[in-house]
């Protein structure tokens, strides 16, 4: 019954990692043109500020931070980078803590008539990329209307909300662009207009509200969490499972084996009868009876090659010592 249950645990764990995968493919998914809210259309808000310089104190580095202006954005979250992913090494090197997440978003005319459908976004360490393969989507595409935002955040509830973020949900923060560095000679500034490009054209975001206002994948999010977290857990449990069994399980002699056997037959497991038996004769090649009772399982299933193959077997060591005990008869 165990190694009946393993199997199906296994079944359910390859179910999970392909369920797992599959969600991959819909999590990230943007919207349809329909669910686009009527607030994206609006460019962001860039207001005069009066808020004096300050300094903060995160992960042991104090960092003094600098408003520029106040500043509110809303749109559609087409590409992400976070700064605690594996691949990314900058953030690390310049002990820059307080960036903890790059989002890259479009409004206005690009998410007007589906056109974020014919474009393909991508994220770097501190960049957003945009292309497309068509030349009347890239001449309707709209500059100015896409931002890649360095978004920095201290307060843990608010980093949450954050981090919840994901490719395809519209979103609304607001804060201030700022200028921030330390003392081990970082520092960083903001863009202040949407019609730059290139190197220094994000925008950074000290976020002070950040909002979730429509979520893109909801259904799938859930899935792929549920599936992956399970398979994750199930694999731990089989492979620990399978560890001990192999590193752990005392072995059996031929006869526990051949023992074995005759209680899968009684349950109707004919499969696993012949696995042990087969167990049985690699410890005792000479086992009349196991050949005997092997070619009685093969002649019930149809295998009569196997079947004779047995027989002669047990024939011929049958005629090297006593007779053996017919040990086949009350059990098929």
């Amino acid at each position: 019954m165990p190694q009946d249950l393993k199997k199906h645990l296994w079944r359910f764990f390859l179910a999970l990692c392909a369920m797992w995968l599959l969600s991959l493919l819909f999590v990230n998914a943007l919207p349809d043109q329909a669910d686009i809210l009527r607030d994206l259309a609006s460019d962001p808000l860039q207001t005069e500020t009066d808020r004096p310089a300050f300094s903060l104190e995160k992960g042991g580095i104090e960092y003094g931070i600098t408003p520029l202006f106040s500043y509110s954005i809303q749109g559609l979250v087409v590409s992400l980078h976070h700064s605690d992913s594996l691949f990314d090494i900058s953030h690390g090197l310049w002990q820059d803590n307080l960036n903890i997440k790059d989002i890259c978003m479009v409004w206005g005319d690009n998410v007007r008539d589906g056109l974020y459908h014919e474009l393909s976004f991508k994220s770097g360490e501190f960049t957003c990329f945009v292309q497309s393969d068509t030349y009347e989507a890239w001449n309707r595409f709209n500059g100015e209307q896409l931002s890649n935002n360095h978004v920095l955040a201290v307060d843990p509830e608010l980093k949450s909300r954050i981090m919840k973020a994901a490719i395809g949900d519209q979103i609304r923060m607001s804060g201030y662009l700022v200028t921030y560095s330390h003392s081990g000679w970082f520092s960083r500034s903001s863009s202040t207009t949407r019609d730059d490009t290139g190197d220094g054209a994000c925008e950074t975001i000290f976020v002070e509200d950040f909002e979730i206002i429509r979520r893109g994948n909801p259904i799938w999010h859930v899935l792929s969490a549920a599936s992956g977290w399970s398979a994750f857990c199930l694999g731990l449990f089989l492979f620990s499972w399978t560890a001990k069994d192999f590193f752990f399980t005392r072995r059996l002699t031929s006869e526990q084996h051949f023992d074995l056997a005759e209680e899968a037959i009684l349950d109707g497991n004919l499969r696993t009868a012949l696995k042990e038996l087969s167990l049985a004769l690699k410890g005792s090649p000479d086992m009349a009876k196991a050949y005997q009772l092997r070619a009685a399982i093969h002649e019930q299933m149809g295998r009569f090659q196997e079947a004779s193959q047995d027989m002669e077997m047990y024939k011929h060591l049958q005629r090297e010592r006593d007779a053996v005990p017919d040990h086949v008869a009350d059990l098929l």
